[in-house]
Protein backbone atom coordinates (compact mmCIF):
# COMPACT_ATOMS: atom_id res chain seq x y z
CA UNK A 1 0.00 0.00 0.00
CA UNK A 2 1.41 3.27 -0.86
CA UNK A 3 1.59 6.52 1.09
CA UNK A 4 -1.10 8.50 -1.13
CA UNK A 5 -3.36 5.19 -1.06
CA UNK A 6 -3.19 5.44 3.26
CA UNK A 7 -3.80 9.32 2.75
CA UNK A 8 -6.34 8.97 0.65
CA UNK A 9 -8.10 6.57 3.17
CA UNK A 10 -7.56 9.32 5.90
CA UNK A 11 -8.42 12.41 4.45
CA UNK A 12 -11.98 11.27 3.58
CA UNK A 13 -13.37 14.25 5.99
CA UNK A 14 -13.41 17.83 3.60
CA UNK A 15 -14.56 21.04 4.41
CA UNK A 16 -18.39 21.93 4.07
CA UNK A 17 -19.98 25.21 4.59
CA UNK A 18 -22.60 24.26 7.40
CA UNK A 19 -19.69 21.97 9.21
CA UNK A 20 -17.76 24.92 11.11
CA UNK A 21 -13.86 24.66 9.88
CA UNK A 22 -12.13 24.66 12.96
CA UNK A 23 -12.64 20.89 13.68
CA UNK A 24 -11.69 20.07 10.36
CA UNK A 25 -8.07 21.83 10.42
CA UNK A 26 -7.84 20.22 14.00
CA UNK A 27 -7.81 16.89 12.47
CA UNK A 28 -5.03 18.13 10.11
CA UNK A 29 -3.29 19.05 13.00
CA UNK A 30 -3.40 15.73 14.63
CA UNK A 31 -2.51 13.76 11.46
CA UNK A 32 0.67 15.99 11.24
CA UNK A 33 1.47 14.86 14.72
CA UNK A 34 0.73 11.31 13.48
CA UNK A 35 3.23 11.15 10.69
CA UNK A 36 5.90 13.33 12.63
CA UNK A 37 5.72 10.11 15.42
CA UNK A 38 6.69 8.13 12.34
CA UNK A 39 8.74 10.02 10.15
CA UNK A 40 12.63 10.27 10.82
CA UNK A 41 14.11 11.86 7.63
CA UNK A 42 12.62 15.44 6.74
CA UNK A 43 12.55 13.96 3.15
CA UNK A 44 9.62 11.49 4.45
CA UNK A 45 7.32 14.24 6.24
CA UNK A 46 7.68 16.78 3.69
CA UNK A 47 6.05 14.55 1.14
CA UNK A 48 3.51 13.46 3.37
CA UNK A 49 2.65 16.73 4.59
CA UNK A 50 2.75 17.93 0.66
CA UNK A 51 0.31 15.24 -0.29
CA UNK A 52 -1.90 15.75 2.24
CA UNK A 53 -2.32 19.45 2.15
CA UNK A 54 -2.40 19.81 -1.66
CA UNK A 55 -5.74 17.30 -1.26
CA UNK A 56 -6.91 19.60 1.46
CA UNK A 57 -6.30 22.53 -1.07
CA UNK A 58 -8.22 20.77 -3.37
CA UNK A 59 -11.16 20.26 -0.88
CA UNK A 60 -11.70 24.09 -0.63
CA UNK A 61 -9.22 24.18 2.95
CA UNK A 62 -7.69 27.90 2.98
CA UNK A 63 -3.92 27.89 2.63
CA UNK A 64 -3.40 30.36 5.25
CA UNK A 65 -5.12 28.49 7.85
CA UNK A 66 -3.34 25.39 6.88
CA UNK A 67 0.07 27.44 7.01
CA UNK A 68 -0.68 29.00 10.56
CA UNK A 69 -1.94 25.43 11.57
CA UNK A 70 1.00 23.70 10.47
CA UNK A 71 3.11 26.63 12.87
CA UNK A 72 0.89 25.56 15.43
CA UNK A 73 2.08 22.33 15.36
CA UNK A 74 6.07 23.07 14.60
CA UNK A 75 5.73 25.53 17.72
CA UNK A 76 3.85 23.44 20.05
CA UNK A 77 5.51 19.63 19.29
CA UNK A 78 8.83 20.78 19.15
CA UNK A 79 9.86 17.42 20.69
CA UNK A 80 8.39 15.79 17.78
CA UNK A 81 9.95 18.25 15.02
CA UNK A 82 13.39 17.90 16.73
CA UNK A 83 13.71 14.01 15.72
CA UNK A 84 12.99 15.37 11.77
CA UNK A 85 15.90 17.95 12.20
CA UNK A 86 14.79 20.58 10.01
CA UNK A 87 13.69 24.13 10.40
CA UNK A 88 9.99 26.04 9.77
CA UNK A 89 10.82 27.24 6.81
CA UNK A 90 12.27 24.22 5.16
CA UNK A 91 9.17 22.17 6.51
CA UNK A 92 6.58 24.87 4.83
CA UNK A 93 8.67 24.77 1.41
CA UNK A 94 8.94 21.34 1.60
CA UNK A 95 5.83 20.03 2.76
CA UNK A 96 2.97 22.46 2.66
CA UNK A 97 3.86 25.32 0.08
CA UNK A 98 1.81 24.70 -3.25
CA UNK A 99 3.04 27.13 -5.67
CA UNK A 100 0.53 25.88 -8.74
CA UNK A 101 -2.71 26.94 -7.24
CA UNK A 102 -4.06 29.50 -4.97
CA UNK A 103 -6.07 27.78 -1.52
CA UNK A 104 -8.50 30.61 -0.80
CA UNK A 105 -9.59 31.30 -4.48
CA UNK A 106 -11.41 28.00 -4.81
CA UNK A 107 -13.09 28.76 -1.22
CA UNK A 108 -14.75 31.94 -2.50
CA UNK A 109 -15.77 30.51 -5.94
CA UNK A 110 -17.63 27.86 -3.95
CA UNK A 111 -19.14 29.89 -1.83
CA UNK A 112 -20.68 31.99 -4.73
CA UNK A 113 -21.85 29.00 -6.26
CA UNK A 114 -24.18 28.73 -3.11
CA UNK A 115 -24.96 31.91 -2.84
CA UNK A 116 -28.05 33.69 -5.52
CA UNK A 117 -27.71 37.09 -5.81
CA UNK A 118 -28.78 37.52 -9.35
CA UNK A 119 -25.88 37.14 -10.63
CA UNK A 120 -24.55 34.45 -12.84
CA UNK A 121 -21.74 32.53 -11.69
CA UNK A 122 -19.82 33.12 -14.46
CA UNK A 123 -20.05 37.22 -14.01
CA UNK A 124 -19.14 36.19 -9.77
CA UNK A 125 -16.41 34.50 -11.10
CA UNK A 126 -15.17 37.05 -13.04
CA UNK A 127 -15.36 39.87 -10.02
CA UNK A 128 -13.88 37.54 -8.03
CA UNK A 129 -10.51 36.34 -10.14
CA UNK A 130 -10.02 40.24 -11.04
CA UNK A 131 -9.86 40.97 -7.49
CA UNK A 132 -7.20 38.52 -7.21
CA UNK A 133 -5.46 39.93 -10.38
CA UNK A 134 -5.68 43.08 -8.83
CA UNK A 135 -3.41 41.69 -5.63
CA UNK A 136 -1.10 40.47 -8.38
CA UNK A 137 -1.76 37.03 -9.01
CA UNK A 138 -0.80 35.31 -11.96
CA UNK A 139 -3.56 34.49 -14.70
CA UNK A 140 -2.13 30.65 -15.34
CA UNK A 141 -2.06 29.95 -11.67
CA UNK A 142 -5.83 31.17 -11.10
CA UNK A 143 -6.81 29.45 -14.27
CA UNK A 144 -5.43 26.43 -12.96
CA UNK A 145 -7.20 26.96 -9.47
CA UNK A 146 -10.68 27.37 -11.44
CA UNK A 147 -10.21 24.06 -12.82
CA UNK A 148 -9.84 22.44 -9.73
CA UNK A 149 -14.21 23.87 -8.78
CA UNK A 150 -15.50 24.52 -12.08
CA UNK A 151 -16.10 22.60 -15.19
CA UNK A 152 -14.09 23.99 -18.58
CA UNK A 153 -17.42 25.65 -20.11
CA UNK A 154 -17.84 27.93 -17.31
CA UNK A 155 -14.06 28.57 -17.42
CA UNK A 156 -14.21 29.58 -21.15
CA UNK A 157 -16.75 31.95 -20.26
CA UNK A 158 -14.69 34.15 -17.62
CA UNK A 159 -12.93 36.89 -19.86
CA UNK A 160 -10.56 37.43 -17.10
CA UNK A 161 -8.97 34.14 -17.03
CA UNK A 162 -8.43 33.90 -20.83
Amino acid sequence: MTREMILISILSFSLNLTVPPSPSYGTYLSQLIRFARVCCWVENFNEINYIMSRKLLKQGFLYHKLRKTFGKFYNRHFDLVKQINSYLINLIEGGIWHPHVYGDFPTKIKKEKYISNGTTLQNAVSLIAQDFLNKIYDTNILRNTCKLVLSNSTIANVRVLL
